[in-house]
């Protein structure tokens, strides 16, 4: 049985540190890279020949947008027009 090597840690740059492999290794540890990943959130950088060609990032929870007052909800009414213009009756009395 085969003993499955840790990622090595071998960059600090300046956006941050990194987990740093070229694409074989990518290829053969792609399991405990994706775990690496998961647990620390940090991001696998895919190096050739010096070059990034890839990262592997953590997906962000997506933020669920602000759930309004249904008290303050705007209803339309099913016939309503927003380009029709307004009567003289439409308006509020003060609005005239």
């Amino acid at each position: 049985m085969t003993a499955v090597r840790r990622p090595r840690l071998n960059a600090v740059t300046d956006s941050g540190q990194y987990i740093v492999v070229d694409p074989a290794e990518a290829g053969a540890q792609l399991p405990a890279l994706l775990k690496a990943v998961e647990e620390s959130g940090r991001i696998v950088r895919i190096v050739r020949e010096g070059q990034p060609v890839a990262e592997l990032v953590p997906v962000r929870p997506q933020r669920r947008p602000p759930q309004g007052d249904p008290d303050l909800t705007v209803k339309f009414s099913p016939d309503y027009d927003p380009v029709e213009p307004l009567s003289e009756d439409d308006w509020p009395q003060d609005a005239r």
